[in-house]
Order: C-alpha cells, then structure tokens, then sequence
C-alpha cells in the first residue's frame, strides 16, 4: 500500500505527517518511498498514521482507502467542465 495519494488529497508531506503522528520521519519516508511495508510496522506506528490520516488502520494496511482520498483540483474542474 502506498501513502502517496493518501498524503497528495490531504496535502500533507511526509515530514509534517512525521511531525503530527509522532513516528519518525524515516520510517514516515521509508514507506512512503517503498522500501518499507506498512504490514511490517508496528501497530503503534500503525496506529499512530491512521489516526493522523483519518482512516482505520485495517484500510491503512489493506490499501482501501478510496474513500478517504478527496479529488485534485484538477480533477474537480473537469467534473465542473463536462458537467
């Protein structure tokens, strides 16, 4: 799973992520980046994120998160436009 749009929807980076859940900025960055799985977090970690994120940690893990991302702005202008 990857924090990525999950961190674009709420413009958020992964230091201020870091900063407001209280895990380090590393291991932040580190999954952000891919090179560490959140299924091998801890679940403080876990915890930590998806309360900052706003999303439960079984859709941190799983990836099932579409709701929780809100649509670009971009996005939302060419609903706008086609509507």
């Amino acid at each position: 799973m990857c924090i990525g749009p999950l961190l674009t929807s709420k413009k958020m980076t992964t230091y201020r992520l870091a900063k407001l859940s209280g895990v380090p900025h590393t291991t932040v960055f580190d999954i952000y980046s891919g090179k560490t799985q959140l299924s091998r977090c801890t679940y403080d970690t876990l915890y930590k994120l998806s309360v900052t994120l706003g999303v439960s940690t079984e859709e941190l893990v799983t990836g099932n998160i579409e709701d929780h991302i809100e649509p670009s702005e971009d996005a939302k202008e060419k609903v706008l436009l086609t509507v």
